[in-house]
């Protein structure tokens, strides 16, 4: 078997199809059929992860849009709806202001910079919709786009009338992309959340994700729902150290920069709780957020604090109004877009805790749906990671297409870098990750994954890739 070495390797496809300042003679890039070459991939990193898991270091997981393909729909399909919805309103009723940011949108949708004027569309949009950003928005459309972006909020949340999860699974089967949309509140996680999951149980892995959709904490929920099956009609015997292990989880979502702060500062130590807490990083500008209006009571605490949207804790009335899980009353539900500004500076404070409390424990990057083409914050912090600790880095993606990320991630004849891609390669990928190695990567040593203060300090003094707001 050919040996790599730590420091040289990456999944994708082997030749570029356009020029680039990438080293084409080099093997980065590897196309998910390439058996072969994938095995010995594969191999390497399962027992890189588990060797460096003996030293406390962990996984860290990017996740993106690509691995909810099907069961949430992308920014594609969400400005299509949006599209759809204002083709309701006559076009003499918009103000100028609309009809230059619709024109600017349908010019430039398959140019590089969509996403600018895409989020300005979305934003001006939403504006209408959140009251106390209404003086950015045209008189004349306020209640127009405050009626567009209700729709669009329950259409996302509840979906297209009569399409159930058999209906989704019976288009997944056939790898046809469903014409309509499950909702939110009832998409079940993919195979590729689940083995996310696996590997959660298995290193220890922290994942950072730009989506909305809170798939991953569904795929836990699913996980444990079956386990407890399992163990409530005896289908399968297990020891029971490992039936702890598999049912005494707890999923955290860490949201802000305060989460992040709470978290790791009261993370009880090992042995003084029997509940194995895994969290997940969400990038603020794809949460969902509500906020409540006060309506019913004008002193509740979801009024002054922005609140994420996990599905259970969703009511919808018989009018299609969103209210507050407190009091009742009306909730404002809204997000930052990809390219805005909001975005991109929540993300650098949730960034910069993870350069304070992770970055010293991360043994791999693994990037999985996401081309980071605009999140310039999460880019340039893998780039600067990858850069300062020369980590190995494992790229899996849907397309062999060059992307902003895999062109400065490949400049430099750097061979800890891979690239696979081809069709559903991330579950692929990490199903093999998990399951084909299985023996190395979930050992039984156990290993104490600490978080400490001092790491950051010493880690400042380096000088090394802390973010600083100013």
């Amino acid at each position: 078997m050919q040996n790599y070495d730590i420091k040289k390797i990456f999944i994708g496809p082997i030749k570029s199809e356009r020029k680039s300042t990438m080293n084409s003679e080099k093997n980065y890039k590897f196309d998910i059929e390439d058996t072969d070459n994938l095995k010995n991939i594969v191999k390497f990193f399962n027992e890189h992860i588990f060797a460096e898991k003996k030293k406390n270091k962990i996984p860290l997981i990017i996740t993106g849009s690509g691995i909810s393909m099907y069961h949430i729909p992308d920014m594609t399909a969400i400005m299509e709806k949006i599209m759809e919805l204002l083709k309701k309103y006559p076009e003499e009723n918009y103000s100028d202001t609309l009809k230059l940011l619709i024109k600017n949108y349908k010019d430039y949708k398959n140019y590089d910079n969509a996403f600018d004027y895409q989020s300005k569309l979305l934003s001006y949009i939403q504006f209408a919709y959140l009251k106390d950003q209404r003086e950015t928005v045209e008189s004349t459309d306020d209640e127009m786009l405050t009626d567009v972006w209700n729709s669009f909020i329950i259409w996302l949340l509840n979906g297209d009338n009569g399409f159930s999860e058999d209906d989704l699974k019976e288009y997944i089967q056939k790898g046809e992309k469903p014409k309509k949309f499950i909702g939110l509140k009832k998409a079940p996680s993919t195979n590729c959340h689940k083995e996310i999951v696996t590997m959660y149980k298995n290193t220890n892995a922290v994942s950072v994700t730009t989506n909305f959709d809170n798939l991953l904490s569904t795929a836990f929920e699913e996980v444990k729902h079956l386990k407890e099956e399992e163990k409530n009609t005896n289908k399968k015997v297990k020891a029971p150290n490992e039936e702890e292990k598999d049912l005494n989880i707890k999923f955290v979502p860490i949201l802000t920069d305060e989460d992040f702060e709470k978290f790791f500062l009261e993370n009880p130590v090992e042995g003084k709780s029997k509940m194995k807490q895994m969290i997940e990083i969400q990038s603020r500008g794809d949460v969902f957020w509500s906020r409540c209006s006060g309506e019913n009571n004008t002193i509740c605490p979801h009024t002054k604090t922005r609140c994420y949207i996990p599905k259970k804790d969703i009511l919808i009335d018989e009018e299609n109004c969103i209210r507050c899980s407190i009091c009742g009353s009306p909730t404002d539900v809204y997000f930052a877009f990809p390219a805005t500004k909001e975005k991109d500076t929540e993300m650098a404070k949730v960034f910069s805790m993870i350069w304070k409390y992770l970055a010293l424990r991360c043994s791999t990057i693994i990037i999985l749906g996401s081309s980071m083409n605009f999140d310039p914050v999460l880019m340039n912090f893998v780039l600067e990671l990858v850069k300062r600790k020369e980590i190995a880095v494992l790229y899996v993606s849907g397309s062999n297409r060059e992307k902003e990320i895999t062109e400065r991630l490949f400049c430099e004849d750097v061979g800890n870098r891979k690239w696979v891609y081809g069709s559903d390669a991330a579950y692929r990928v990490l199903y093999k990750l998990n399951h084909e190695y299985e023996k190395p990567i979930s050992n039984n040593d156990s290993v104490s994954i600490r978080y400490n203060y001092l790491d950051y300090i010493n880690f400042a003094d380096s000088g090394i890739g802390v973010i600083h707001d100013k």
